[in-house]
């Protein structure tokens, strides 16, 4: 899973939206979110944007920005 598909999921399941609802209001399909969340499918910034502001999130909360020490930690795993 992303870190920023992580955070989409985190956002939409705090706000009570499947899924579904939130693939509609955003005007995409549903398989992409679910994509987006496991880290299948990257997105891009003008999508991250749209889906902080219909899940009243913060952009900065949502994107994340990767350090040296995360990456390392990251390939670790």
């Amino acid at each position: 899973m992303s870190r920023v598909g992580e955070k989409i999921k985190e956002a939409r399941l705090k706000s009570g939206m499947s899924l579904k609802m939130l693939a509609k209001k955003l005007g995409v399909a549903e398989k992409f979110i679910n994509e987006v969340e496991l880290g299948r499918k990257v997105a891009q910034e003008s999508f991250i944007d749209k889906a902080a502001k219909v899940l009243n999130t913060d952009f900065n909360d949502v994107s994340m920005v990767v350090t040296d020490e995360a990456l390392l930690e990251e390939r670790k795993a």
